[in-house]
């Protein structure tokens, strides 16, 4: 193993890294409301995501994670910007994805209390995570393009 390799690999650490998807199917978006349980950001909605595994794709950890949390296929179309969440000890980067959602079958993982298609116009009357609702904002924009 060359020095400089081996002087690069010490300064590698751990990094949590998370994927989000706003699911679009027609022209509606699907949206969860987090369970009470949840650590962070209970009770508030969302659209689905999480935490890449060791050596999973960014495009792979998108697609497992909307099919552990929905029972769905999706296919993600584009990266459709970066994010990042803050928690008491750390922020973790994160990419969203707009996705498209292939089939609508939806059973919940126990993450999510209940789930539902909206439309734009009705994005004001649910409280998201910090920053979603303008993301999903222009996610709708930006899927009438594609």
């Amino acid at each position: 193993m060359n020095k400089d390799y081996k002087m690069r690999e010490e300064g590698v650490t751990n990094l949590e890294v998370h994927v989000a998807g706003i699911c679009f199917k027609d022209n509606k978006v699907l949206i969860a409301k987090r369970s009470s349980s949840r650590a962070l950001f209970p009770g508030q909605w969302e659209c689905g995501g999480g935490a890449i595994k060791d050596g999973e794709g960014f495009e792979e950890a998108i697609k497992r994670q909307i099919k552990e949390e929905f029972n769905i296929d999706i296919q993600p179309i584009e990266v459709f910007k970066t994010y990042k969440i803050l928690t008491d000890s750390t922020i973790i980067p994160g990419l969203r994805f707009i996705c498209r959602i292939n089939e609508l079958n939806i059973a919940l993982s126990p993450e999510h209390s209940e789930y539902k298609l909206i439309t734009k116009e009705e994005l004001d009357d649910y409280e998201f995570i910090p920053g979603l609702r303008e993301d999903i904002k222009l996610a709708f924009d930006k899927w009438k393009q594609l």
